[in-house]
């Protein structure tokens, strides 16, 4: 967000989920009481960029916000000029674990331990403590209530197709070290998607623009010059 390659023609917006870095939970929620679903997701987005004045946007997100930007492409393609959707698939298996909000276990240190291999082992090392570092400030429960949506209630295979990417062009990005969502996940999600294009990211993992930013601007700029000169 500080890369002026990119921010001399784009207005960069970020926002946190209800209980996601600074942002409270809603009056009255106790800890735990957290929980992702698709509709959620999409109710909130659509909500920020209403709030936010964006008008058609490009919409970014990795992980669990690469999985909702496929439905984003897929509910409301006239609201987005053009979608980039990193480390996405329409549905993943196999990340969950009791783990990840047992009483008995530091969840402080077990999720940023969970998810650090997923970085490419060549990141900068300043970026990947950050990423460590932002994922031990969890609240309670917050992280397993995502990876609930990330590897469970998102499931897009029966839909995916649908998506009209002459109405919204669609790019998926994936990381060749992210071994969550593989790049041949990626890949074959995309496949199913009429005109939507794919590219590996070599020496990337999970968290591209976390993990590796200049790196990951290199993918992106070419993508975002492409959606800028879109009417």
């Amino acid at each position: 967000m500080a890369d002026r390659s990119i921010t001399r023609d784009w207005r960069l917006t970020a926002f946190d989920l209800p209980w996601h870095g600074k942002s409270p939970p809603p009056p009255g929620a106790l800890p735990g009481d957290w929980a992702l679903t698709t509709e959620r997701y999409v109710e909130i987005i659509m909500g920020v960029v209403a709030a936010a004045g964006l008008r058609r946007p490009v919409v970014l997100g990795a992980s669990m916000s690469g999985e909702i930007c496929l439905e984003l492409a897929l509910r409301h393609p006239e609201a987005f000029r053009g979608i980039v959707a990193c480390e996405a698939s329409d549905h993943i298996e196999g990340r969950k674990t009791p783990w990840a909000d047992h009483s008995q276990v530091n969840q402080a240190v077990f999720v940023p331990e969970w998810i650090e291999g997923l970085m490419a082992p060549q990141s900068p090392a300043a970026c990947a403590t950050d990423v460590w570092w932002g994922y031990s400030q969890g609240g309670h429960a917050t992280f397993a209530r995502d990876i609930d949506f990330y590897s469970g209630e998102w499931d897009a295979r029966g839909r995916i197709h649908r998506i009209d990417t002459a109405r919204c062009p669609l790019w998926m990005l994936t990381g060749e070290y992210d071994y969550s969502c593989t790049a041949e996940h990626s890949a074959a999600t995309a496949a199913r998607i009429p005109g939507a294009r794919f590219a590996m990211m070599p020496g990337i993992g999970h968290f591209p623009f976390a993990e590796n930013p200049p790196l990951f601007a290199g993918h992106l700029r070419p993508i975002l010059e492409e959606f800028r000169r879109r009417p």
